[in-house]
């Protein structure tokens, strides 16, 4: 008997010292998947398991992944990755450096935000932190206790977005398999914007935050992602439609000038500057300017037809009027029409609008591209400002699709 009980003791013993040591070895996120994967050298895991099947056990919040690169952490304060020139550290010694911190440091050193994982949902430093189902890079991904059916959230940034799927930048989401001490790298999750969409068992499992007044993305530090011309801003600026300044603005208000405006048609239309390389038949525009080439491209085209004394003006301001003619003529050229979806307009001061820009303006404006002043006036020589330009270049070029 006493042999009997010295045995269980000993197996009593050698599990507890088991537990605590994996206990002591684990200190980061248990991964659901390490279970999955019997190969804990590679590199890259993908799981492939079809929506529906996916047992509400692995439905733990951000616990269940797509997929993710598997990273061998050699070391305490390893760096898995980096976004934005902020690094995530793996520690598995417990030294405070868990997901909420990479959060915390990642908007304090970017943006002066501290502590803002303890204010997703309200207001702080002047900043509203709300919910998005748009997500884009640098927004902030919470997955609550209640959510993972555990004892405490995981944080997270958005790497990327695309098609329902959320690449993530996270700190601490790592385990040991076979003795290996592992972390995720672009771990892959689903992000449905309904119940009704793909893998839409996960919508609102998880929120994703984004701060309003601030550009969370690579952008330009004076437009901010709620900015009202943003949408278009970036997407051109992606399509290197439009550029920035160099030094990282836009300077979304200021105003355009003609030869700015024919060079963005002209990048719109996708030309090649060097087939325009000789001078346009203007005065006023050398060979040696930079938007020579565009100002030619839009001469031969008909879009630009330049003042009767033969200059172009190419640092004037824009006028409006000139804008939808340059727009009406554009969309003439390569598209023939636009489908219109406003009724005709009369603007209150038609008699100011000149003949030559008349059809334009009315065309541009049953198709939603240019429009009047609340009070009804168009103000035809008022000129415009980046965004404004921006605005109407975006709206014409989606129209067109």
């Amino acid at each position: 008997m006493k042999k009997r009980n010295l045995i269980l003791v000993t197996l009593i013993l050698l599990l507890s010292f088991s537990a605590t040591a994996l206990a002591e070895e684990t200190t980061g996120e248990t991964s659901p998947e390490a279970a999955l994967s019997d190969d804990a050298s590679a590199s890259v895991v993908t799981l492939n398991q079809a929506p529906e099947a996916i047992t509400s056990a692995a439905k733990s919040g951000m616990d269940y992944s797509l997929g993710y690169e598997r990273i061998s952490i050699t070391y305490n304060n390893y760096i898995v990755d980096t976004l934005n020139g902020i690094p995530a550290y793996y520690n598995v010694s417990g030294s405070g450096y868990d997901c909420a911190e990479y959060v915390n440091r990642y908007y304090s050193t970017l943006y002066g935000i501290s502590h803002i994982t303890s204010h997703l949902g309200g207001s702080y430093n002047g900043y509203d932190i709300v919910r998005t189902y748009q997500p884009k890079t640098g927004d902030i991904v919470y997955a609550t206790a209640a959510q993972r059916g555990k004892s405490y959230g995981h944080y997270a940034i958005v790497k990327s977005y695309s098609d329902g799927v959320l690449t993530l930048i996270e700190q601490n989401w790592d385990w040991t398999a076979d003795g290996v001490r592992l972390a995720a790298k672009n771990r892959r999750i689903p992000f449905p914007t309904s119940s009704s969409d793909s893998y839409g068992q996960f919508y609102d499992t998880y929120y994703v935050y984004t701060v309003k007044g601030i550009s969370t993305s690579d952008g330009y530090k004076d437009v901010s992602d709620d900015h009202w011309a943003a949408e278009y801003i970036y997407s051109l600026t992606e399509s290197e439609i439009l550029t920035g300044n160099g030094d990282g603005t836009f300077e979304p208000e200021e105003e355009i000038t003609r030869a700015e405006f024919a060079t963005i048609l002209a990048k719109a239309a996708g030309i090649n500057a060097s087939d325009y390389s000789g001078s346009a038949p203007f005065s006023d525009v050398a060979s040696s300017q930079w938007y020579a080439p565009y100002v030619a491209w839009a001469h031969s085209e008909g879009i630009v037809t330049g003042y009767p004394d033969n200059t172009f003006g190419p640092n004037n301001d824009i006028s409006r009027e000139d804008i939808a003619t340059m727009l009406g003529r554009f969309v003439e050229k390569y598209y023939g029409s636009l489908p219109p979806v406003n009724a005709a307009e009369i603007f209150a001061d038609n008699n100011s609008i000149s003949d030559y820009a008349a059809e334009y303006i009315s065309s541009m404006q049953q198709a939603n591209v240019i429009n009047g002043y609340e009070d009804n006036y168009f103000r035809p020589q008022n000129s415009a400002s980046r965004a404004e330009t921006a605005k109407m270049v975006g709206v014409m070029l989606t129209a067109a699709e």
